[in-house]
């Protein structure tokens, strides 16, 4: 498996995904992981693994010279922040070393590190958790000039990327309907694609056997707050739906959860009602305080674990329409979409007047989650797909 980060810890969607479907295969299979090692203390979590060989490459020093040598480089963003030459020489030299049945390759701007031209080479499978190109699109239209710029330039080498890497699959993995056919758009006729969503631990996110005795007015943000677009959602709430809530309700308070909040973020405290926690051990507390849970993204691809983590808690859930994108859940029944400041404040006050309404959409919104993300459910195709590609009858998912 090649990977752009180590899935430990489990602080951000991209590695709750990837420990996902390693503990799947890990089950079936001897994996290899080759991964950049930016938290040694972390890396003791795979031997929780018993299958797993992990190869760890040095990670790059930082996200802004990462994106200043991409800028000179004819490579993506993120395959120039893996640090190339070192990644490449360690897949290099496995793949020189060892047989393998399958390379795992998790997002497109890995695959530069898989070598070509082997006529015994093995079977190479896709798991895009993003429509990249979806998200650079976003990326470029919103932020600093200098942001848009950078966007652009990337999105160019994205496509370029796209086309070559592309050619060489055995199958590609969407995590949502629409991208999976935003992707089939782009994709050779003879690579199978298959769609394995994002999930949620169900047994982990649980809500309580009984509600709170003290009804609370709290609303949570959870998400990473080191990345772009979360810290855009989170400023987006606080500074332009939040005061509305407050004007109504007086004792709302708003609660950002997640690890380095920047300096905007934190200086958020000074506002009425709002708090920072920045890295906890276990978001499961919080939620469990939480009224309701906002997703309020404004840019993006993929799917919003956070927004499944809050629906497995029994937290009802307001997001834009780009936070509820590529779920199956239904409008007004699982959750309330809005994308205006004003009809996002509106759905949130909706729930903090009627107790009794929202606790029926979080009790909807758990077994929703139960029946279609529970990643114990989602991961019991994987195998079955594998066996089948390898047996070259391709599968359907």
């Amino acid at each position: 498996m090649l990977s752009q980060t180590c899935p430990w810890p489990l602080h951000l969607g991209s590695r709750i995904r990837i420990f996902h479907i390693l503990e799947a295969l890990a089950a079936a299979h001897r994996v290899t992981l080759v991964a950049p090692a930016d938290d040694q203390a972390a890396l003791a979590d795979a031997g929780r693994f018993p299958c797993l060989e992990l190869h760890t490459v040095p990670a790059a020093s930082s996200r802004f010279l990462a994106a200043w040598r991409s800028l000179f480089s004819g490579q993506p963003y993120r395959t120039v922040k893996c640090r190339p030459a070192a990644y490449g020489r360690t897949v290099a030299r496995l793949l020189a070393t060892r047989r393998f049945d399958l390379v795992w390759v998790n997002g497109v701007e890995m695959m530069p590190f898989l070598p070509g031209g082997s006529a015994s080479r093995p079977l190479v499978i896709l798991d895009q958790p993003n429509d990249e190109l979806a998200m650079w699109r976003g990326l470029a239209r919103s932020g600093s000039w200098a942001r848009r710029a950078f966007a652009w330039q990337n999105l160019g080498k994205l496509r370029w990327l796209e086309k070559s890497a592309f050619s060489r699959l055995d199958a590609l993995i969407a995590v949502s309907m629409p991208e999976r056919e935003s992707l089939r758009r782009r994709l050779p006729g003879h690579c199978p694609i298959w769609t394995l969503p994002n999930g949620v631990d169900t047994e982990y996110f649980r809500p309580l056997a009984e509600p709170a005795a003290e009804r609370s007015r709290e609303i949570i943000f959870c998400g990473s707050l080191d990345v772009s677009m979360n810290a855009d959602a989170a400023l987006y709430f606080a500074e332009k739906v939040f005061p509305h809530i407050r004007r109504s309700v007086p004792e709302a308070t708003f609660r950002l959860v997640g690890r380095e909040p920047s300096r905007r973020i934190r200086r958020l405290t000074s506002h009425g009602g709002i708090s920072v926690t920045g890295t906890v051990a276990d978001v499961r507390p919080f939620y469990r305080q939480a009224a309701v849970a906002v997703a309020p993204f404004r840019v993006g691809a993929g799917t919003k674990l956070k927004i499944l983590e809050a629906m497995a808690m029994g937290v009802p859930v307001v997001a834009t329409s780009v936070g509820a994108q590529g779920f199956e859940a239904t409008e007004n029944e699982h959750l309330l979409v809005a994308d205006s400041p004003r009809r996002l404040a509106a759905h949130v006050l909706a729930l903090l007047a009627d107790e009794g309404r929202a606790r029926e959409m979080a009790s909807r919104s758990r077994s929703f989650v139960e029946n279609a993300y529970s990643w114990k459910q989602i991961l019991t195709r994987l195998n079955p797909l594998l066996a089948d590609l390898q047996n070259g009858r391709g599968g359907t998912a």
